[in-house]
Order: C-alpha cells, then structure tokens, then sequence
C-alpha cells in the first residue's frame, strides 16, 4: 500500500449510513443531516462524527473516498463497493481515519473492495467484548468547543458568554443556528425542585411522536424505559450542582414505547442555566453517533459492530 498526497479536492457525492447518494449542499442533504443553513463545513463534520462517506473526483481516473471505518454501518459499506463497482476510474483512494486521517491508494478492483471491508470489520477482540446496557465516556469540553465544525460550539460559547443565565435571547440564539431539533430543555423552580421536560429533541429518537408530547412538563424520571431514566437522571443532578459544562459519550441500549430495544451512540454536552431569581435549566445539546451497526449481506463478510 502506497501513502500518498493528493492536491485538495472538491466533493461531489456523499453516502448515507442508509446508503443513499445525497448531493453536498442540496436541501435533502442538509435535512439528513440537521441542518438546513450550515455555517461551517457539514460534509466534513458529517463524515468525521455522523458515518457519512465523502465521494470526490481527483482527474479522471482516480476516486477518493473519505471515511471513519469505526462509524460506518454495514449499508454504507455496501454502497461504497458498489459506488466503485460500476464506475471506469482505474485507481481509488481510500482516505481514512483510525488514529489520525491516512490515505492509501489502490487499484479499481476487487483489491479496493477488499481492503474497504477488511478496514471496516471489526477485530475479535471488538466482537467479543462484553458491553454494559448503559455507558458513559466523559469528554474534555475542549472536544467541541475547540472544534468550529462542531454544532455544540455555537450553545457552549452562548452559555459562557451569558455567565450561565437563560433570558429571551437564549431561544432565538438556538433557532438561528439550528439547534433546536438537538436539543432537550429540562427545568425546575428552584435547586430543590424535579428537573422536568420542557422540550425534548429529535435528534436521538428515543420517543416517538405521542411520547414525546405526553412528556412535556414530567419529571424527567418519568419516562418508558424507567432504568434509563434512573441512571441518566443523576447526571443533570450533577450538572446543576456543579454549575459547570459536561460533554459525553452516551452508549445506552433503550426500550422503545412500543416494544423492542434500541442501541444508540451520541455526544452529549449538558449546560446549567440560571432563569429568573430562583429557576434552573439544564441544555442537552446531541450529536447521534450510530446506531446499532448492521452485519453485510451475508455471514461470510465481516460483521460490523455498534461504534464507540
């Protein structure tokens, strides 16, 4: 395998954890994403954090493909080799982050393919290990907030600028850069009062629409999967008696209201607010991760395994 150095390149297509072919910029691929006015660079944070594959054209003979194996679902695997299958290029490049982003260079055949599956199968030690139903991986805040890309930046700077307090500004500020479909708004009347919903994000669809409504004004113990409301409860708790940021890896397995279980994967940030003279509020600004991966079409092809 070659490293080698490419000029910069422009994308031209990007693949969907659903294996969609979606056109940077367009409307649908905004959507899919959660933004529809982006003001920084969403194809590369799509694909750096969300499990999307940039597809670029160097010349004519050559295709790049830009991705984290370890967020990749089995869907977008496949898609990619078929991408490539029917396209004349004679070379592809495969620029990919395990450690740090590297770029190697192979020929358009079963060799390209080859190697993208062996990239995004999982080792035996990944496969076999054990994982708890709930799990939490602290973050340094310097994550996102260090991160222009990042859409939890725009709330964290708010937050901090605002000394913590939540007044009319706060809201707007949200639905100017979009985060309102990441957010979750919990409140309380006083430090010694439940922390109830206010609002409840899209973002990790946790809750289906009826749910969703049936939650506003609940404490935010009282919902479905009673053991995920007990062991995520408490880190508001923390939140507020800290008065200071908290930003996360979530790995929780959930039951859904309507029967079954769910595995999800998301970055977190908690933020307390002061409102008004005694109130509080708690942020929850999301970024979905992954789901629970898929395996490839069949048991020969290597298995795909939830990301971290």
């Amino acid at each position: 395998m070659d490293v080698i150095q490419h000029p910069a390149s422009t994308m031209i297509l990007c693949i969907s954890p659903a294996g969609d072919l979606l056109v940077p910029g367009s409307a649908t691929f905004n959507e899919r994403i959660g933004y529809q006015n982006p003001d920084f660079d969403i194809g590369d944070y799509a694909v750096r954090n969300m499990g999307f594959v940039a597809v670029s054209r160097i010349g004519t003979d050559v295709y790049k493909l830009r991705f984290r194996p370890e967020l990749l679902s089995g869907k977008a695997v496949e898609a990619m080799t078929r991408f490539i299958a029917v396209r004349d290029a004679r070379t592809i490049e495969l620029e990919v982050f395990t450690d740090s982003w590297r770029s190697e260079i192979h020929p358009n055949d079963h060799t390209a393919a080859q190697r993208i599956y062996q990239l995004c199968a999982a080792p035996p030690a990944t496969q076999n290990r054990s994982r708890q139903r709930f799990e939490v991986t602290p973050l340094a805040i310097e994550t996102a907030t260090g991160d222009f890309g990042n859409p939890m930046k725009p709330i964290f700077q708010k937050w901090r600028i605002s000394s913590g307090k939540f007044d009319d500004t706060t809201l707007p500020f949200v639905m100017r850069y979009g985060l309102s479909l990441r957010l979750t708004i919990v409140a309380a009347k006083t430090r010694s009062s439940p922390l109830c919903f206010q609002f409840v994000s899209d973002e990790v669809k946790l809750f289906d629409a009826p749910t969703k409504n049936t939650l506003v004004g609940r404490p935010i113990l009282d919902q479905p999967d009673k053991e995920f409301a007990n062991w995520i409860a408490p880190h508001y708790d923390e939140a507020v008696q800290a008065g200071t940021s908290r930003l996360d890896v979530i790995g929780a397995t959930v039951a859904k209201p309507g029967g079954g279980q769910r595995r999800i994967s998301y970055e977190r940030m908690l933020l307390p607010w002061r409102h008004g003279q005694d109130g509080i509020i708690v942020t929850s600004t999301v970024v979905m991760l992954s789901t629970e991966r898929e395996s490839l079409a069949n048991d020969n092809k290597p298995r795909l395994v939830s990301s971290k």
